[in-house]
């Protein structure tokens, strides 16, 4: 995260007179295809060849959680970091991940056992679990708090989405004040949502919207002759006000006579306007004021929370998985050299498209490590560790 992506190669091989020729030989073999580094590997308490074949079994799943564990912290950092800069258009490059304030890459090529936190004191399995414990609570903590911080990023997704979505369900207390609103014991205002493209129809015609509309519940008309009294519109003339607009809608509140509403309604649901009831509550108003604030509130605590655990789980893990690599590199080679402990263990930087070049050079720099074991029999159990591809050395890769 700190530098641009680099694959480290571990190779470890019986030592050659001194780690230092042993050093000199590879990279000379090497050449300009990487660049070499020994690596140093503790001596570490060995135990029963069952324990040490037990551990190398352990160590390749902690190996691997822990990497995953790495990836998804880097991930999760990057994807929130990401988001939010993106919805505050900041610019410059983001903060980068480092690993005891220096970058991942730098922190491997300095690498020093941490004998205060790891004592070789204790047991090879006692050591390894406590890697893996490393990687497993950050990746419990990860879930945990990735969860929460979803769950109220949703809703406030889903509130911000609703508030500038369609007028047919945007939250009126965005636009209407308590002065546009009507109310009284025989009136009332209504907050109509009128199609752009139908504006000036309702302007023209919104008064007697109900003179063209004849509701199936209508009375009959009276007979002739006999006194009734004049239709009352529902409507008080002149009350249309424009509340808001966007592209496709437009908010008018109108003034009705409470007793005839239900008249209005009906009538504007024929002309495609849609009547949503609203009545203004301070009450409701601050509450729901105060539910968005605190929204909002808590997802910026939960978004800064989560970026600082990031950061420092990230080192954290990252620092597991290295010693991770430097415990299965002392395992995989006394299993695979023997006793006493006598190999060199070598770091080698390479570029993706010289691999296969450096493969071929280190599998005849060292052709004469693999005795029999080159012609062995599939069915064969493997005691290195190293799994289906064998090398005549020990091999272990790390991504950075």
């Amino acid at each position: 995260m700190g530098d641009a992506a680099v694959r480290f190669w571990i190779v470890a091989v019986p030592t050659e007179v001194s780690s230092h020729a042993t050093l000199s030989s590879l990279s000379h073999a090497v050449a300009d295809l990487g660049h070499c580094s020994e690596l140093t590997v503790p001596k570490l308490p060995v135990g029963t060849l069952d324990q040490l074949m037990e551990v190398g079994d352990a160590l390749a799943k902690f190996d691997e959680t822990a990497e995953s564990t790495v990836r998804k912290i880097a991930k999760q950092y990057v994807d929130t970091l990401a988001e939010h800069r993106k919805g505050n258009a900041t610019s410059g490059a983001p903060p980068r991940l480092v690993v005891d304030n220096d970058s991942p890459v730098s922190y491997f090529r300095r690498y020093q056992w941490d004998h205060a936190r790891y004592p070789l004191g204790a047991s090879l399995a006692t050591i390894s679990d406590g890697f893996n414990g490393v990687a497993i609570r950050y990746g419990d903590d990860l879930k945990v708090l990735t969860q929460k911080y979803g769950e109220v990023k949703t809703s406030l997704q889903a509130l911000l989405k609703k508030e500038s979505g369609s007028l047919l369900v945007r939250p009126l207390n965005a636009f209407v004040n308590r002065n546009d609103m009507v109310e009284g014991d025989y009136l009332e205002s209504a907050v109509v949502i009128v199609p752009v493209k139908r504006e000036k129809h309702w302007l023209d015609n919104y008064e007697r919207i109900e003179d063209e509309y004849t509701s199936p519940d209508n009375e009959a008309e009276p007979a002739p002759f006999v006194p009734h009294t004049a239709k009352c519109r529902s409507v008080v003339p002149g009350t249309s006000l424009e509340l808001f607009r966007d592209e496709e809608s437009i908010a008018y509140r109108v003034v009705l006579i409470k007793k005839y509403r239900h008249r209005f309604i009906d009538a504007a649901r024929v002309h495609r306007y849609v009547c949503r009831e609203y009545h203004y509550d301070e009450l409701e108003v601050s509450k729901a004021a105060a539910a968005k604030s605190q929204l909002e509130q808590e997802y910026e605590y939960l978004w800064r929370n989560l970026i600082k655990w990031c950061a420092t789980a990230y080192s954290e893990v990252f620092k597991a998985w290295v010693h991770i690599k430097i415990v299965r590199t002392f395992v995989e080679s006394v299993l695979r050299f023997g006793l006493p402990i006598n190999f060199t263990a070598v770091t080698i930087e390479v570029k993706p498209e010289r691999e296969e070049r450096l493969r071929f050079i280190l599998d005849k720099h060292y052709a004469h490590l693999a005795g029999a074991r080159l012609f062995q029999s599939k069915d064969e159990v493997d005691y290195s560790g190293v799994g289906a591809d064998f090398y005549p050395y020990v091999f272990l890769k790390l991504d950075v």
